[in-house]
């Protein structure tokens, strides 16, 4: 709403110019969600007319009707806009009518970014293109990016109102996921039931967390920190104890279980849980798809980052330390080179990266100087 107004108040030119040649997916409307949508954009215009005072002309020569194409214009077509900082915060909307141009893939060929403080939307590739060879975007977030086809063929239609057609392949790894499972679909669905429950009180755990420390509250309640505790435990429990031993590793419900537990142990500040949740969902997510992707990347660099951590709580023996910094250094190195790619070389986050992976690469040549 407030983005539509924001182009109501433009001037009708430059309103249509940004959103007039853009799909508005009016004929997928039920005739219960279109008379809603023409109250709204009747209310949006008397808005527009109103909050400028008298001599405001924001809402002239603008019918019901042409508010009506804009609104849905800019519902069907808004990007959410991230934050300059960690590429990973949802900070408002966009319109940019030239990347609504780009198809959805659920094996895409570009990532967005932003730059300018959300002002500017930059497309870069993530394979290598040939000369006519379609750029596509993925128009679910990451996470739902390694659902399985019925969630995300669900999740596209309801939100784009369009039918999505699998790619050959992710078709093929999702089947080579399923044929090798070792449980009868029924069984299968009932360990599906109790994923969901566990990785909800995981994710619920680790928002309570997350919350708490964005607020600056200090450490972690006693409570909360045996909650996330609990959750963590649940999950690793279940995945190591069952589902691994019935299902492919990289079956969507291990994905899940992973992202879980991943999300957990960083809330918790459990390195140890870190490292092994997020390598063990590095390996299940490039057999589904490999290509570096931002969510890649972040797994990269808390694998790197926690092994750090391991190495510096001494939690290594001196074989064992050698390993784990070539590991850190492998793992901040992909962060880094991918990062680079999907945001630029002059983003935040590559630099922050590349800190580390000095940091990282000076103790191994201090290392190898103290043995020699």
């Amino acid at each position: 709403l407030a983005l539509s107004l924001e182009l109501l108040r433009s001037g009708r030119e430059a309103a249509e110019e940004a959103a007039g040649s853009l799909l508005t997916h009016r004929e997928h409307l039920s005739a219960a969600e279109a008379e809603a949508w023409e109250r709204t954009a009747q209310r949006l215009r008397s808005a527009a007319a109103s909050s400028g005072g008298s001599g405001c002309s924001c809402a002239s020569g603008w019918s019901d009707e042409a508010v009506l194409r804009l609104l849905l214009a800019v519902h069907a077509n808004a990007h959410p806009v991230l934050d300059d900082a960690t590429a990973s915060r949802t900070v408002g909307l966009g319109l940019f009518p030239a990347a609504c141009l780009l198809n959805h893939s659920c094996a895409p060929t570009g990532v967005l970014s932003f730059e300018a403080g959300g002002k500017v939307l930059v497309v870069r590739a993530l394979v290598d293109l040939r000369r006519g060879q379609e750029v596509t975007y993925s128009y679910l977030d990451e996470p739902h990016l390694f659902a399985p086809w019925r969630q995300r063929r669900a999740l596209l239609r309801a939100a784009h109102r369009y039918e999505p057609s699998q790619p050959r392949s992710r078709e093929e790894s999702e089947a080579a996921a399923l044929c090798r499972s070792r449980l009868p679909a029924a069984a299968l669905g009932e360990l599906e039931a109790e994923v969901r429950a566990l990785c909800s009180e995981a994710a619920a755990a680790a928002e309570e967390a997350e919350e708490a420390a964005a607020r600056g509250d200090g450490p972690l309640a006693p409570s909360a920190e045996e909650r996330l505790g609990s959750a963590c435990e649940a999950v690793h429990s279940l995945l190591e104890g069952r589902l691994l031993q019935a299902a492919h590793p990289a079956h969507w419900l291990a994905h899940d279980c992973l992202a879980a537990l991943s999300r957990a142990a960083r809330a918790l500040g459990d390195p140890e849980r870190l490292a092994y949740a997020s390598m063990r969902l590095i390996a299940a997510r490039e057999q589904v798809m490999p290509l570096g992707t931002p969510g890649l990347a972040t797994l990269y660099a808390s694998h790197g980052s926690a092994l750090v951590r391991l190495l510096r709580a001494g939690r290594f023996s001196a074989a064992g330390s050698a390993e784990a910094l070539g590991q850190a250094e492998q793992s901040l190195a992909a962060a880094c080179s991918i990062r680079a790619s999907c945001l630029g070389d002059e983003h935040p986050l590559v630099a922050a990266t590349a800190r580390a992976l000095a940091d990282v690469r000076q103790r191994r040549r201090q290392r190898a100087g103290g043995a020699t």
